[in-house]
């Protein structure tokens, strides 16, 4: 296979020659690193909580001794994780990263699961049960393919494209296994977008320009007339008449998608419902529980949530924009419905070949999540690539369309490729 593709179940090739082990991706070595330094917080947390408790309790404030619940329960977090970390280290220093198509199911009485489609033919599907927090599932819920270094029949580490966010995972019975593989976003894995190859240096090797297919099927005309169909239905719904703001020069707490994307929506919701049971309850010893139970979701939104929406506003403005003719889509099948911009060249033809592929934010609110988006066919100028070629901000007619994965290169001599792009166009109403 040429160009910068993987195709789904190999493992990722890494500047040089094939990664020998997970760790050798610089970025996961960074994130192996930052799980085991919130270990050690745990485990510290949980006995220094444990003496101001007993001090407290000493000092005649009987109430404190119905607290000891606290720093109990972050102990014995604080040892899952511990013993979660080693393993991890272990998979991820004895094995390469592979990557693979993916479908979530919902959660339910037994938890979520993620299901991995493997081998060539993607006849091979692996459920696995991912242990992370809420804030934390839609690193494996969101990206349409995902990383996987590990056992099959004992587990391993699940990561989205990049490897630069760790999530531990183990498989599920066999019983519930089958019933999982019946469901219908499950059936239709195969058809879901394969992994873009993975760089070590940033702008290690580009997919060139191919060719359209013989029988002219995948073609700029065609996925045009399919885009301006489903703009038509999309006008037909009362729901998405209601436009949204598009500014890049705008801050990115204002920008709607940003803040849903870094988190900080979700952390006031909770903060603030945490603030009025407090406040209801009256107690002193009930705000100490939500603080502890608030903490974990404000840090990984100030580490990961924030900077990443700084990054995309920053990079929305960045110079030496890329200029390509694109195509609005929806998303295939069993993903939800979510916007994918098509690119092609700027000089193409009716009947050019796409050669990337970028899936983007939702930028309305959830009961009209597609409003603010831009015409379904047109021009537009992708920023950011000169610093970080594996990420873009489409900006058109000078408003961002925000990205929820990295840029995408297809390679149209990888099967993957060539299935995205025809479920692409029967893509249900």
């Amino acid at each position: 296979m040429s160009g910068s593709g993987v195709t789904p179940g190999v493992v990722p090739e890494a500047a040089g020659g094939p990664p020998r082990t997970a760790l050798e991706l610089p970025a996961t070595a960074a994130a192996l690193r930052r799980s085991r330094r919130t270990v050690a917080t745990c485990v510290i947390a949980g006995p220094v909580l444990l003496i101001v408790n007993l001090v407290f309790a000493l000092l005649s404030a009987r109430e404190a001794l119905s607290l000891l619940w606290i720093p109990l329960t972050v102990s014995l977090a604080g040892g899952l994780l511990y013993t979660r970390a080693r393993r991890m280290g272990r998979v991820l220093g004895s094995g390469p990263w592979v990557a693979h198509t993916s479908a979530v199911t919902h959660r339910g009485m037994h938890g979520a699961t993620v299901v991995l489609a493997r081998g060539p033919a993607h006849d091979e599907l692996l459920v696995l049960t991912p242990h992370t927090t809420p804030w934390r599932f839609p690193l494996v819920s969101e990206p349409p393919v995902l990383w996987w270094c590990g056992d099959p029949r004992t587990g391993g580490v699940l990561a989205p494209p990049g490897g630069r966010e760790l999530i531990h995972a183990v498989p599920v019975g066999v019983r519930r296994a089958r019933r999982i593989t019946g469901l219908p976003q499950v059936r239709n894995l195969a058809h879901r977008p394969g992994p873009r190859h993975p760089h070590l240096p940033p702008g290690t090797g580009h997919a060139p320009r191919f060719p359209a297919p013989a029988d002219g099927g995948l073609t700029l005309a065609a996925f045009a007339a399919e885009a301006v169909s489903q703009a038509e239905r999309r006008v037909r719904d009362p729901r998405a008449a209601r436009p949204a703001t598009r500014t890049r020069h705008a801050p990115w707490w204002r920008v709607r998608a940003l803040r849903r994307t870094s988190g900080i929506e979700r952390l006031t919701v909770r903060t603030a419902g945490a603030g009025a049971l407090t406040a209801l309850i009256g107690r002193p010893g009930f705000a100490v529980a939500c603080v502890v139970l608030v903490l974990p979701l404000a840090a990984h939104t100030l580490r990961a949530g924030v900077p990443r929406a700084r990054l995309l506003a920053r990079l929305a403005n960045a110079p030496l924009p890329e200029v390509k003719r694109y195509v609005l889509l929806e998303e295939p099948s069993g993903s939800g419905g979510s916007p994918v911009l098509l690119l092609f060249p700027a000089d193409a033809d009716d009947g050019a070949a796409p050669e990337a592929v970028v899936r983007l934010l939702r930028p309305g609110p959830r009961r009209s999540p597609w409003s603010g988006l831009p015409a379904p066919v047109g021009t537009a100028e992708l920023r950011g690539r000169a610093a970080d070629p594996s990420l873009a901000v489409p900006v058109v007619d000078g408003g961002p369309c925000w990205p929820a994965d990295d840029y995408q290169e297809l390679d149209l001599d990888a099967p993957w490729a060539v299935r995205t792009l025809e479920e692409l166009l029967a893509v249900r109403a």
